[in-house]
């Protein structure tokens, strides 16, 4: 019999997914070892996409708040635009925009760990998005806090498990039947 009142499976995956801990692996999609050697191979794709990225690094970026300004109030952005001089604490704003753009472009896995001491934001940390495994919940979407919803895979292990709450995983072209984006 089928429950009335059961939210729907968002995709049909299959059982056990979360026991699979090679990235990409079980969702039909290549494998991130071949979208980078698809992006280093072929000319064209390397020419498109220092293109693309130079084009977005050669825009002018400026710091703004959000939002309605409340009269009688100053809008603080010195902190975050400091932070955003080197985003990771070793890289400047151009070069970690570099790296961002080259994982979106190739893999589409862009995970950023925001490095949070005594409350304060300290760096925005770029992640190799191919050592990121997202898990999901019964219905197959990313589970909510304190339960792990990334599980990050070194030398085909499983290492550390993040909330959403604590790992950026941000693919661009995200699809309904898989956690993984499409490179562009």
């Amino acid at each position: 019999t089928v429950l009335e009142d059961e939210p729907p499976r968002i995709f049909e995956y299959q059982p056990g997914v979360n026991l699979v801990t090679v990235p990409r692996a079980g969702f039909g999609v290549l494998p991130f070892a071949v979208l980078r050697a698809l992006a280093q191979s072929s000319k064209e794709i390397r020419l498109n996409i220092e293109l693309i990225k130079r084009t977005v690094r050669g825009l002018e970026w400026k710091i703004v708040p959000k939002g309605k300004l409340v009269e009688g109030y100053q809008v603080v952005t010195d902190p975050v635009i400091r932070l955003f001089e080197q985003p990771d604490g070793v890289h400047d704003f151009d070069s970690w925009v570099n790296q961002l753009l080259e994982t979106l472009l190739t893999i589409d896995a862009v995970t950023i760990y925001p490095d949070i001491q005594d409350g304060k934001l300290i760096s925005l940390d770029l992640i190799d998005g191919a050592t990121i495994r997202p898990l999901l919940d019964l219905r197959g979407r990313l589970p909510r806090p304190p339960q792990p919803a990334y599980l990050q895979v070194l030398y085909g292990m499983p290492a550390t498990h993040y909330s959403v709450d604590r790992l950026i995983y941000a693919p661009l072209n995200s699809k309904t039947h898989t956690p993984y984006g499409e490179s562009p």
